[in-house]
């Protein structure tokens, strides 16, 4: 088993070294972004202990806002 882990995480380790140079790569020429969200919170059970939504606006360089619209504005 520990030999099949190790395998996992050498097969995925390339990927994982050049995740940051491929963000920084599609993101280089953005300027604005906007996106819809929805997050949920869950207990150890499963259970949803909240849901709540949202936008998010990013517009370069250095300006983010979060908003939530659900359950409380």
């Amino acid at each position: 088993m520990k030999r099949y882990c190790l395998f996992i995480v050498l097969c995925c380790l390339p990927n994982w070294l050049y995740a940051h140079e491929a963000l920084e790569h599609f993101l280089h020429d953005m300027h604005t972004l906007y996106a819809q969200f929805e997050q949920v919170i869950y207990d150890e059970n499963g259970d949803v202990l909240e849901k709540s939504q949202g936008l998010m606006y990013v517009q370069r360089p250095n300006r983010f806002r979060w908003v939530y619209q659900q359950p409380y504005n």
